[in-house]
């Protein structure tokens, strides 16, 4: 059985909506998009460095330690799971299967959705909740890059699902600091478009400030 959710508490495949947090950083999304007009950088002098990088993909939520039995694609698509949070465009979904003890044995799921917006509101609803007695995780997804990319050559494979081009630094870490856990997570990123936010509102209050400042001096 679903757990009910925080917010409103309406039974849904999350601990409350994501999308409300989201909305309310709206600024946030929109003084990004303009930092995301100015194209990607341009690649390396040497680009074997790239190798060890991997790149945050914003549309791309992870999601491991799902009980099997609602791992399908039509499932997760429908509104009671991923498909509440916004328009999917891809599931690959992958089991875990435990001979010894099956109820261990858990699914994880890599959905893609069309919107940014969407997929931070999934995380943030999704990570930590409890399906049917299992902690289910969610974070952004990664992506490395093409070897071709890595050698400036020409990638042969019409259905490769690396980088071809250069992530926005913003996005970009070690595969060290991957694994540590930390960048993917969708708090982290409320966080830091919080701190953005702040900075914005101190800088625009200082003006403001300074400004009337000046006008009584006059």
């Amino acid at each position: 059985a679903l757990v009910s959710g925080g917010l409103g508490g309406t039974t849904s495949f999350g601990q409350f909506d994501g999308a409300d947090l989201v909305a309310a950083l709206g600024s946030a999304h929109h003084s990004s998009s303009h930092a995301h007009s100015r194209g990607p950088p341009e690649p390396p002098k040497d680009r074997s460095t790239l190798a060890t990088m991997r790149v945050i993909r914003r549309n791309l939520v992870y999601a491991v330690g799902m009980p099997p039995n609602i791992a399908t694609e039509e499932n997760l698509r429908k509104p009671e799971y991923f498909g509440q949070y916004g328009k999917i465009s891809k599931i690959v979904i992958n089991r875990n299967h435990n001979p010894g003890d099956p109820r261990r044995a858990s699914a994880s799921a890599y959905v893609t959705f069309a919107h940014k917006e969407d997929t931070l509101a999934c995380i943030l609803a999704l990570d930590g909740f409890y399906h049917d007695g299992r902690n289910v995780r969610a974070s952004y997804g990664t992506s490395k890059y093409c070897s071709a990319f890595i050698k400036n050559v020409r990638c042969n494979n019409p259905d490769c699902t690396y980088l071809h081009h250069m992530g926005d630094a913003e996005d970009t870490f070690t595969k060290q600091e991957i694994q540590a856990g930390y960048v993917t997570s969708g708090r982290d990123v409320l966080a830091r478009q919080q701190q953005i936010m702040a900075q914005q509102a101190a800088a625009v209050f200082g003006a403001g400030v300074g400004g009337g400042n000046n006008r009584r001096k006059v």
